[in-house]
């Protein structure tokens, strides 16, 4: 007599509540199982679904999400009724016609939720997954992979909330680990190594390494079906792998019997419950992740919960947390620049005015300035490549912005800094080609006259040269550097010390840039030309250092770095200076009336008699 045979439910996924000591099991029977996480035993079991539930994921302090093969995602109130217990929300992708599968069918493998909003939640069973706001009870993104078979599903999928280039990964039944930003556009798919001890076939699990406090994301630790866990870069780069056998067997070689069973029941519980204090009528709740990894320490193992920012180590078989610094919420990369827009600011400028002329001529003048961003090319991204180039007029206003596709291959975006993304980069993308863009910049460049600071760098990645006479570094004109002791200064300490303006918050833009040193150049056009027509005369070096003790700024708070020579024969000196012929009068930071002020000024403190 054949006996009936019974199938074992299977846990596909577990997770636990900020506010509840619960631990919820979804099962292949369609349960959700409620562990208690103190005792450890078993306090319910709810019907959600018909069919196998692949995934939970938690929705809030309160809400956890569910998927299953049914093809229907529920959202579950943790403070609802539990003899009524019913989803407060609910959503079958299958409805949708742009998401419909005839050869996969409606299940449902992955649901997951952005922890900062938890409004926003990704759901899919591949190919494509889509992007959801529960408010809006539809789909606002569809997230496709291009390299993908049409049989490939998502095993696992979560939102990086990195200050720089924040997207959403997935990874499934294939090696490749697949990015898209939250506008839907694919930023990169990982290829699968050639290498067997590398391979991977699946991905199963998805983590963010903790970053140091200088950086601004951290790379993806990424592990499943291979021998090794993967580290890939922000931008998508497998840098480098780890062999489990290695460092697993060094870990079980530094822990007692004790130390290692519970090392194992951290990994696959909440390591730290809530403990709820009650004193005189408080609650005091401290929160933790339920999943921690690993890495070697000097020391020997070190626990890494998965939170950032956080760490903790074993000491005498009990984990021992250590909350690190985190970065400064000021610190913030914005697409618009904080300073030298189009219109004067009201909040944050400090000096209130305008740097660029809105009313001025908006074509291209005698005298431009060029800006570049790089990012890196070759072994570690250590050599330069131009990504993005700049130029404004005298004015001020932009008559060149163009992103670039560098013709090696990019290793890195240096987004920090340059402000580049690989949306920037990609087919179809803003980025045009480097031999356009190289023909366009030296036709405005020719017969100009070219501001830059640091312009030689900007050059050199341009492939492109220009006559030392027509050029105007700011970085290494003389009296600047004199005020920063012979240093070569930044074009940030110039803009705070001559404009009265701080620039580059985060990331550089190179118009903001371009716009700053423009200004500054504007600034002391008059006496530099000066400078150089005299040099160029054969005049005395005395009377060409003469020439700088008219750089003061008046129109700028504080005290100046050199008082004026009050023995200083102007009339000598502006004949010199004033047979520099500009091409636009308005260009000129002394305008006709705030020179006559500084005459005025000059001769209130000369003795009573007459100069000449």
């Amino acid at each position: 007599m054949l006996q009936p045979a019974f199938e074992m439910p299977s846990v596909n996924s577990l997770l636990s509540l900020e506010i509840s000591n619960i631990i919820y099991a979804g099962c292949s029977d369609g349960y959700v199982n409620l562990i208690d996480a103190v005792d450890f035993t078993l306090l319910n079991a709810f019907k959600c679904h018909d069919q196998p539930i692949y995934s939970l994921s938690t929705a809030g302090p309160c809400e956890f999400l569910s998927c299953s093969e049914d093809g229907v995602s529920c959202f579950w109130d943790h403070r609802a009724s539990r003899e009524t217990w019913k989803p407060s929300l609910a959503f079958t992708p299958g409805d949708i016609p742009e998401l419909q599968r005839p050869c996969l069918g409606g299940w449902l493998t992955v649901g997951f939720v952005q922890s900062n909003d938890p409004d926003w939640f990704v759901l899919g069973g591949g190919p494509k997954l889509s992007l959801w706001n529960k408010r809006a009870g539809r789909p606002t993104v569809i997230l496709e992979p291009r390299e993908q078979s049409p049989r490939w599903y998502p095993l696992v999928g979560k939102f990086v909330n990195a200050q720089v280039d924040p997207k959403i990964v997935a990874g499934g039944t294939s090696g490749s680990l697949i990015a898209w930003d939250f506008s839907g556009d694919l930023l990169y798919e990982t290829c699968s190594q050639e290498d067997p001890s590398r391979r991977m076939t699946s991905i199963l699990t998805v983590i963010e390494v903790p970053r140091k406090e200088s950086d601004l994301a951290g790379p993806l630790l990424v592990g499943g079906l291979s021998p090794s866990i993967h580290l890939v870069s922000r931008i998508g780069y497998p840098s480098k792998h780890v062999k489990l056998a290695d460092e697993w067997n060094f870990i079980q070689s530094k822990l007692n019997p004790f130390h290692y069973q519970k090392f194992i029941s951290l990994i696959m519980v909440a390591n730290r419950q809530k403990r709820v204090k009650r004193a005189t009528g408080e609650v005091v709740a401290e929160t933790s992740k339920a999943k921690i990894l690993t890495r070697q320490g000097n020391e020997g193992p070190e626990l890494i919960s998965r939170e950032p920012g956080n760490s903790a180590s074993l000491e005498g078989g009990q984990v021992k947390f250590v909350k690190k610094k985190r970065l400064s919420e000021e610190t913030h990369l914005t697409a618009t620049p904080q300073a030298l827009t189009e219109f004067p600011r009201v909040d944050g400028d400090t000096t209130g005015r305008s740097l660029v002329k809105t009313k001025s001529f908006s074509g291209v003048t005698r005298t431009i300035a060029l800006d570049c961003e790089f990012v890196g090319v070759g072994f570690e991204g250590k050599d330069d490549a131009l990504a993005r180039v700049s130029v404004v007029n005298q004015f001020g206003h932009v008559i060149l912005d163009v992103y670039v596709r560098p013709k090696e291959r990019i290793t890195d975006y240096r987004t920090g800094v340059s402000g580049i993304t690989p949306r920037h980069m990609r087919q179809g993308g803003p980025a045009k080609n480097f031999d356009d863009v190289q023909a366009q910049v030296a036709e405005l460049c020719k017969g100009r006259i070219l501001v830059g600071h640091a312009i030689h760098n900007d050059l050199r990645v341009l492939m492109l040269s220009h006559p030392k006479k027509s050029i105007r570094d700011t970085s290494r004109y003389g009296p600047f550097k004199k005020l920063f002791k012979g240093r070569y200064p930044s074009l940030k300490a110039l803009s705070e010390h001559i404009l009265g303006v701080t620039i580059q918050h985060g990331a550089h833009d190179s118009v903001e840039d371009a716009r700053a040193t423009m200004r500054i150049y504007t600034m002391v056009k008059k006496v530099w030309e000066a400078q150089l027509k005299a040099r160029r005369a054969g005049k005395p070096a005395k009377e060409i250092q003469r020439l700088s003790q008219r750089l003061h700024f008046l129109s700028i708070p504080g005290k100046m770095t050199e008082p004026m020579n009050q023995k200083l024969d102007i009339t000598r000196l502006a004949k010199i200076a004033l047979d520099v012929k500009s091409e636009f009068a308005a260009s000129l930071h002394l305008s006709k009336y705030n020179h006559q002020s500084v005459q005025k000024t000059n001769k209130r403190h000369l003795p009573d008699r007459n100069p000449l």
